[in-house]
């Protein structure tokens, strides 16, 4: 106590130097005052910026009195989100078949968690890769949104002529901002003339 005591009158601000910067000696003589009013009342030092505080110590007993800090900003709940990481799950469906006579191709994309759709606020990307009979990918982009985990894909006519005929892949993958590992799918589809 008496080192607090020489602290409050002097209106000490611990490594001066850096956090005079921001601490003003009012500010810094508020804050000893405080810590008295804290020791006077519970009678230890042990002062903590969580959601208890260690209200009573009986060191016979071996035995602490912990209380709730009502006025802790943070819910009970906050961290309980991240008890399961939130992983996408994508489907993908279109048409089995295309025809670049038809002038464009459009493939639904969703992506959900847990059968419920994804907000797209928690959505970092939802990209596509189109490749041909050949493995080569010959078109690629942004999935575009449509409602909150519901994106479409659409393939104009001068991607679908490029296709030839043959069985193509349309791969997808989203990736969240909740976790790092990317969802992805894909959906093949013949290409007729």
């Amino acid at each position: 106590k008496k080192y607090l005591d020489q602290a409050a009158a002097d209106s000490f601000i611990p490594y001066e130097p850096t956090l005079g910067q921001y601490v003003t000696a009012e500010e810094a003589a508020a804050r000893w005052q405080n810590l008295s009013k804290w020791y006077e009342e519970k009678g230890h030092f042990w002062v903590g910026t969580g959601p208890f505080y260690l209200d009573k110590v009986f060191p016979l007993e071996k035995t602490v009195v912990l209380k709730r800090y009502d006025a802790y900003p943070d819910p009970s709940d906050k961290w309980l989100g991240f008890g399961e990481p939130k992983l996408a799950t994508v489907s993908v469906e279109g048409p089995a078949r295309v025809s670049a006579s038809a002038g464009e191709a459009t493939f639904d994309v969703y992506v959900t968690f847990k059968d419920e759709p994804y907000p797209a606020d928690e959505i970092s990307g939802v990209k596509f890769l189109l490749f041909d009979s050949n493995g080569e990918v010959v078109a690629s982009g942004d999935a575009e949104l449509v409602e909150d985990g519901h994106y479409t894909v659409t393939l104009g006519a001068d991607v679908l002529s490029g296709l030839g005929v043959g069985a193509n892949r349309l791969e997808v993958a989203v990736t969240s901002i909740r976790v790092s590992i990317p969802a992805l799918e894909s959906v093949e589809f013949l290409s007729v003339p």
